[in-house]
């Protein structure tokens, strides 16, 4: 339920003018072997490029909310904005160096839904909070994804999951948005050829995707986007 605390904390927040903005923040460090920061961050300087357009990334959903100091770093990884067919893709987008587990997968399934619970409660309350000029807050479809390499995707099939979280996702956003909305949980997978991010480095990251022409190791990330493939199908 909405308080009327919260809502002051979010208007008086340094960080309301932020929320659910669509933006790029491109910076890595030189000397950062991050992959999964790296990864995103690519992937942001290329949207800006326009090697991948539509793309943005670290799109705040949440600061203030509780307090002026807590949720500061609740933010989607990537967003992939469509405006002429007003779509959002929501994307928590998974790297890892150590091998995966069971706990961190339902883990990443508990953060994309908690974003897609997040966007529903903040379009509901749009005209109470700066929002009113925000695209995002105009979808007509919303796509909660989790993106990763298939190994990422340890423990039993959890497609029966899906299928009841995505009817799940529907009864919410019919009870307090209606028909303007329609919502869905996709749990995708690179294709197996890309089982590598091409930079080790941010500064390389940089050289190669903050370019005019899109080099090979851009190209690689640009082609393993448009080539996702569903982990798990809904029966």
């Amino acid at each position: 339920h909405l308080h009327r605390r919260n809502l002051y904390f979010l208007v008086m927040s340094p960080e309301p003018r932020e929320l659910w903005e669509l933006q790029y923040k491109t910076y890595v460090s030189p000397d950062s072997c991050r992959l999964e920061i790296i990864l995103e961050k690519s992937i942001a300087m290329l949207a800006k490029r326009g090697h991948m357009p539509g793309y943005y990334n670290q799109c705040p959903t949440v600061s203030g909310l509780f307090g002026q100091y807590k949720c500061k770093k609740s933010a989607i990884d990537l967003v992939h904005w469509s405006k002429l067919g007003s779509c959002a893709r929501l994307i928590e987008l998974k790297w890892l160096r150590r091998p995966s587990s069971q706990r961190l997968v339902d883990k990443t399934l508990d953060q994309v839904l908690r974003y897609g619970v997040l966007y529903v409660f903040f379009r509901v309350h749009r005209h109470e909070l700066p929002l009113c000029n925000r695209p995002l807050m105009d979808a007509r479809r919303a796509d909660l994804e989790i993106v990763a390499p298939a190994h990422f995707y340890v423990g039993p099939d959890r497609s029966d999951f899906v299928a009841r979280m995505n009817e799940e996702l529907g009864a919410l956003v019919r009870s307090k948005i209606g028909d303007a909305l329609s919502m869905s949980l996709d749990v995708l997978a690179f294709p197996l050829e890309f089982d590598r991010v091409p930079f080790s480095t941010g500064g390389q990251a940089t050289e190669m995707c903050n370019a005019a022409e899109l080099t090979d190791g851009a190209r690689r990330i640009r082609d393993a986007f448009g080539a996702l493939s569903p982990i798990w199908r809904s029966r």
